[in-house]
């Protein structure tokens, strides 16, 4: 996290015709996060409070201390919740992708995680968990995106996709319409279980009928088989009208360490 700091520092320095090394930039950024520590703990502590967290995680390209990449995997993991008009976003740097990450971090949090599908989550056992819609949505677009018109009749990749656009549809009407009012979650929260409940037990119901059809290494198999493990998670949104079905906010914050 230190070397992607400085490696941006380093890039602004250098174009106002100052000289500094990576080295100098890398203890610079190191100080900073020392003095800063304590808003940052106090900004965790305020996150563990809310209801609601988003999480994701990422691979981070680090440098060694001679200069080198590293060989192994490092990790940049983020922790962030929308829920009011305070939003705290956070990261946590690891070496490691293991599953006592976000359980060290998150300790005995006992709110809504909304993650991807990645089980070290899972080690978060008081975590009401809700997967994202997205993840799924991918795994269907990914097989009817290149199909022609006449393939698409045949499919039945493309009743898996509709059920999802079915849910941004519903989720899309629902914020267009009623997002200014002061009660716009309570609003959500009925219309997600008059409206959305129908749409994922119809989904659900799809999947446990098309799974002993599908050849289990199949691209519509993996598709059938990943909703299968976690649409009942997303069923989870039903319960709070403040939830949301996908965890997008959460890869946007992260983006900017995918692309540099």
């Amino acid at each position: 996290a230190v070397e992607y700091s400085a490696l941006h520092n380093f890039r602004y320095f250098d174009m106002m015709g100052a000289t500094l090394s990576r080295q100098t930039l890398c203890n610079w950024t190191m100080a900073a996060a020392k003095i800063l520590e304590p808003i940052y703990n106090y900004m965790k502590e305020d996150l563990l409070k809310r209801n609601y967290i988003h999480a994701d995680e990422t691979t981070l390209k680090v440098i060694n201390d001679n200069g080198k990449d590293s060989n192994s995997k490092k990790y940049m993991w983020l922790y962030m919740s929308e829920t009011d008009n305070r939003p705290v976003i956070i990261y946590d740097y690891q070496s490691t992708r293991s599953s006592s990450c976000p359980r060290n971090f998150l300790r005995d949090y006992n709110g809504y995680l909304q993650t991807d599908g990645y089980s070290g989550y899972n080690s978060v056992s008081g975590a009401t968990r809700i997967y994202c819609l997205a993840h799924i949505r991918r795994k269907f677009h990914e097989i009817v995106l290149n199909l022609s018109k006449e393939a698409l009749k045949e499919s039945r990749a493309i009743i898996g996709f509709n059920y999802c656009e079915q849910i941004y549809k519903l989720e899309k009407e629902l914020r267009e319409t009623y997002s200014n009012d002061l009660n716009y979650y309570d609003i959500r929260y009925k219309g997600r279980n008059e409206k959305l409940s129908i749409i994922l037990e119809n989904f659900l119901e799809y999947i446990n009928k098309e799974i002993p059809e599908a050849l289990p290494r199949s691209p519509l198999g993996k598709a059938l088989d990943y909703a299968k493990k976690h649409v009942p998670s997303l069923k989870n949104v039903l319960l709070d009208g403040s939830l949301e079905v996908d965890n997008n906010s959460a890869e946007r914050e992260i983006k900017p360490f995918v692309i540099g």
